[in-house]
């Protein structure tokens, strides 16, 4: 108990054997002890078990000899190397993950940008649409108002005509209708100058009916050039994704394949080792 205590000193200046292995061989406990026979392997061993066989595990416990793990030096570092491996390969795998989510909220947030501002630019170019054709609607109006208003007056010349053809046919007329015979002149003269009006209104309507049909084309014609290009551009972006994608799989499938194979590498490795070379560890003598 004394033994074990000075090795089991907290303090380093005083722990046994921190002097040297001659301050643990001056102990009481291992006075008895040759060292010199011990060095040279004469000292008679204090147990030699009895072995049927080379291959004789009965002195061991069943956990080490059942065990699958590394018995050996380059074991246990082809071991480590499949477990840093394959940890490598999940780091690797994690970190494609998040790039990949990374990727789909960067998109979702461009794709969402995107909305806003085609919706925008859509209110934009409907409140122009709106302006344009109320602009043309306006002047179609105007023609077809001043179209009534000479089909109006013609309808005024053509009744005062026929009462003026009627008094030369030698017909009665009250006074009323012979004012109507002298507003003649004054009829003809309105209703040239509604004409007139009329013809100029119907030109710009149709100028302007005829300028918004050919923006309209325009601006049609720009979309579906805009929706090709656009189609265009999303393939060629989904095709360099899709051949992103398929080469970090290949890369992932091929970090799984290598720690498979260093695996299965490592069992059959462990398998050799249930013969007689799993135990070359064990002193021949003690065999």
């Amino acid at each position: 108990m004394s033994f074990v205590r000075k090795l089991l000193n907290k303090k380093i200046e005083g722990r046994l054997g921190s002097k040297g292995a001659n301050e643990c061989k001056a102990q009481p406990f291992l006075k008895a002890l040759d060292w010199k026979a011990l060095e040279q392997g004469t000292m008679p061993r204090p147990y030699v078990p009895l072995l049927a066989g080379e291959t004789d595990v009965r002195y061991f416990d069943k956990r080490f000899t059942s065990s699958n793990a590394p018995l050996s030096a380059s074991e246990f570092d082809a071991s480590a190397e499949v477990a840093r491996t394959a940890e490598a390969a999940a780091a690797a795998a994690k970190k494609a993950e998040f790039k990949e989510r990374e990727r789909e909220r960067v998109a979702k947030l461009e794709a969402e940008a995107k909305a806003a501002s085609d919706a925008k630019k859509a209110a934009a170019e409907k409140a122009d649409a709106d302006a344009k054709d109320a602009k043309a609607q306006a002047a179609a109006d105007a023609a077809s108002e001043a179209a009534k208003k000479v089909r109006a007056a013609q309808k005024k010349l053509r009744q005062a005509t026929d009462l003026q053809e009627q008094r030369a046919a030698g017909g009665e007329l009250n006074r009323d209708q012979k004012d109507k015979i002298k507003t003649i002149p004054k009829l003809q003269a309105e209703l040239s100058e509604l004409e007139e009006s009329a013809a100029q209104l119907e030109e710009a309507s149709q100028l302007a009916a005829k300028q918004r049909a050919d923006e309209v084309a325009k601006e049609r014609a720009l979309k579906q050039a805009e929706a090709a290009w656009l189609a265009k551009d999303q393939a060629e972006t989904q095709r360099k994704a899709d051949e992103q994608r398929k080469e970090e799989e290949a890369k992932r499938g091929g970090d799984r394949g290598m720690v498979e194979q260093m695996k299965k590498m490592d069992v059959v490795a462990t398998m050799e080792l249930l013969g007689v070379e799993k135990f070359n560890f064990v002193a021949p003598d003690w065999r």
